[in-house]
């Protein structure tokens, strides 16, 4: 199992360091086909040389509550993608994508701010599911949006929507976890959609109450005006960074006016990978698919690349992988 120790992520058996390289995929959390995801799942880990899959779920699904899929069958999913997923020691994220205001079935296509007490509910139970799994993180809430660090950390009342609801803070979600007695390592998105991560490294910590750590998750995209280093390097000495989501559209997709792209692709992918791996970083690029951009497909019939994001990654992934290769003393 992956364990925390002091600011590095480390395999717990034997000491030495770990990095991960991998890619999103979604659809778990919103999608209603996901007939077609191990395949493609496939294609991520054998041919573009992933070694992570991070995956949205739904908490709504997972206890039944969405026409999509009755709970045993969207169970029995998740099941067998963790198997497939880890049967060669690859590693899989679960993630918490979206909460429901705390009310079962609620969730639209707006983002709750924060997790609920729903959320708390759903780690206990698929918290204890994957208790202990070598090659399993539990990422607790994927982008808290609009709120204090206080509130990130220890919960409290929100207004969204027009609706009140009682957010869980990353501690209660922790918490939820531990109770079952799973020491998996945690993941943490930071605020503002995840794009700062300072908070534990300023006054704002979480005690992970015995487990294998903390890692915070930090996402990265063209349209944010960000310092990397002061916005999320300065966590590490804290805990281990994970950039859990980063892509460029291009200019292929229009996501609205908010998402302009402040500097080209070419110009601003080089710059962000570079970051990455002269600090060793883990990550897993934002979305290996050809619908939710940024997209690192043109298409799903071949696999083909983006040329401003899955050209960039597929190469990147590569490289990591050639490195693990001659460390092993295998060929690649």
């Amino acid at each position: 199992m992956l364990k925390e120790q002091n600011g590095r992520l480390v395999d717990e058996a034997t000491g030495e360091d770990v990095v991960l390289h991998g890619v999103n995929r979604n659809g778990l959390e919103c999608w209603s086909d996901n007939s077609g995801i191990f395949d493609i799942v496939r294609v991520a880990l054998e041919e573009w040389h992933a070694d992570t899959i991070r995956l949205p779920l739904s908490q709504d699904r997972w206890f039944g509550y969405d026409k999509a899929y009755t709970k045993e069958e969207y169970r029995a999913i998740l099941d067998k993608l963790v198997d497939f997923i880890t049967k060669d020691g690859n590693y899989v994220i679960l993630d918490a994508h979206y909460g429901d205001y705390g009310i079962w079935g609620k969730r639209t296509d707006g983002a709750p701010r924060m997790a609920d007490l729903n959320t708390v509910t759903f780690w206990r139970d698929i918290g204890k599911r994957y208790a202990n799994h070598p090659y399993v993180l539990y990422n607790l809430y994927n982008e808290p949006e609009d709120i204090s660090w206080e509130v990130w950390r220890d919960g409290g009342w929100l207004e969204q929507g027009g609706m009140c609801f009682q957010a869980a803070g990353m501690q209660q979600l922790i918490d939820a976890v531990r109770e079952t007695g799973a020491k998996n390592p945690v993941v943490l998105g930071g605020l503002v959609w995840a794009s700062s991560t300072i908070g534990p490294a300023i006054g704002w910590d979480v005690d992970d109450r015995g487990g294998n750590g903390i890692i915070m998750d930090a996402h990265i995209y063209p349209w944010n005006g960000l310092d990397w280093d002061a916005d999320f390097a300065s966590v590490v000495p804290t805990h281990p960074l994970l950039i859990g989501e980063f892509g460029h559209q291009g200019t292929a997709m229009d996501l609205g006016p908010a998402c302009i792209p402040r500097e080209p692709h070419e110009v601003w992918m080089p710059k962000l990978i570079r970051w990455i791996e002269e600090n060793k970083f883990s990550y897993c690029a934002w979305d290996f698919d050809c619908y939710a951009g940024p997209c690192l497909l043109k298409e799903m019939e071949n696999f083909t690349p983006t040329e401003s994001h899955g050209v960039y990654v597929k190469d990147m992934l590569y490289r990591a992988w050639v490195e693990k290769q001659q460390k092993a003393g295998k060929k690649a």
